[in-house]
């Protein structure tokens, strides 16, 4: 279970009772997260909102990247429980000045990195 809080991300085994709890301390840009909306089409994914922007969220992982005034928002401080899924799936944040929509397909996925190591095998 995954639960959005003033704190951060509250991540919570419901058989164990364990949790993590994911916030600035982290890299989070804000530990006020104010919604939690699993991606559609990528797995482990969430979209959240918070008092720096929009960001998406890997669990799996634990890397996110960032939405904010440079990628089209007005405003970076959203609202507590100003959030929808549009049945077209795009994901709707209330923010101070307006409304954010994500049209989800027209946003590149995060691209992580790995490492590859290349040989070549050599011929006697």
């Amino acid at each position: 279970m995954i639960l959005a809080t003033t704190k951060g991300i509250l991540l919570l085994n419901k058989n164990s009772f364990a949790y993590r709890l994911i916030g600035e301390a982290q890299g989070f840009p804000n530990q006020n997260v104010y919604c939690i909306l699993p991606d559609k089409t990528e797995h482990e994914f969430y979209w959240c909102s918070s008092n720096r922007g929009i960001f998406k969220y890997n669990v799996g992982t634990d890397k996110f990247f960032t939405v904010g005034l440079n990628d089209g928002l007005r405003a970076l401080e959203f609202n507590t429980a100003s959030f929808a899924s549009r049945l077209n799936g795009e994901y709707v944040f209330g923010s101070v000045d307006g409304m954010a929509t994500l049209n989800l397909k027209k946003i590149l996925r995060i691209s992580e990195t790995t490492d590859l190591i290349f040989f070549q095998p050599q011929v006697s």
